[in-house]
């Protein structure tokens, strides 16, 4: 079967984040009103689902699409945000929602708008790219809407210290398994169009990716901010 080449903000690529953001909005308004034993089925359905995905992902990358295995362990921004709101959903262990919320908001909306794909639908690759991102943020939405969350400004300082505690981790991973891991892009720039390729070369381009989160996550934050000092204005 011959497979069109994907083209960013085509057709097929705005109607799959439609459907992406229909169902993480829709999708759990529906859900709010249930019963507490359906939301927290719905959340471990959907937690052991994607987690099946991430840990299945390395093996057909590699036996099915000949992607070399140490390019594809689910170490990724996008992974580790996966494993982190299942851990919620599952647990509800504050932190995993604060990172999981501002990691999805920020390297998940980005990976969607600009992902790295090369064929469109019905390729295996676009399916697997877009369900695994796309459930992300369903799965955000879905904890932030129907299960009533929202991050506070604690939040954001967890996420920075997180964030900065795992980008030196994979700086060594990357360093320890050698070429061609490039974990959190920290090695090169991904084959897709980003925001990444108006940075300098790798590794210069690394103080640049943080100062670039960190205004991500103070725009991702401000909504609440603004919302809470208005809050307070009206109850003073």
């Amino acid at each position: 079967m011959a497979y069109q080449p994907f083209i960013l903000f085509g057709t097929g690529h705005l109607l799959t984040l439609l459907m992406i953001f229909i169902l993480s909005v829709f999708l759990p308004l529906y859900l709010k009103e249930s019963s507490l034993i359906i939301k927290n089925n719905f959340g471990y359905i959907l937690s052991v689902i994607m987690v099946i995905d991430q840990l299945l992902k390395p093996f057909y990358l590699h036996f099915y699409f000949d992607y070399p295995f140490m390019q594809v362990l689910p170490m990724h921004m996008c992974h580790l945000t996966t494993f982190s709101i299942a851990i919620f959903l599952i647990f509800r262990i504050r932190i995993f929602y604060d990172i999981a919320f501002f990691w999805a908001a920020a390297g998940g909306t980005m990976a969607l708008i600009t992902p790295d794909v090369k064929l469109a639908f019905p390729h295996p690759l676009f399916i697997s790219f877009f369900w695994g991102h796309g459930a992300i943020l369903i799965a955000i939405g879905f904890a932030s809407i129907s299960l009533k969350n929202r991050p506070t400004i604690d939040s954001v300082k967890k996420c920075i210290l997180v964030s900065l505690g795992v980008m030196t981790f994979m700086l060594l991973v990357n360093k320890v398994l050698g070429p061609p891991a490039n974990y959190w892009y920290l090695g090169t720039r991904p084959d897709a169009v980003t925001i990444m390729n108006l940075l300098p070369s790798p590794p210069m381009h690394i103080p640049f990716l943080i100062g670039i989160g960190l205004i991500c996550f103070a725009i991702i934050y401000l909504p609440f901010w603004i919302y809470d000092k208005r809050l307070k204005m009206l109850n003073n």
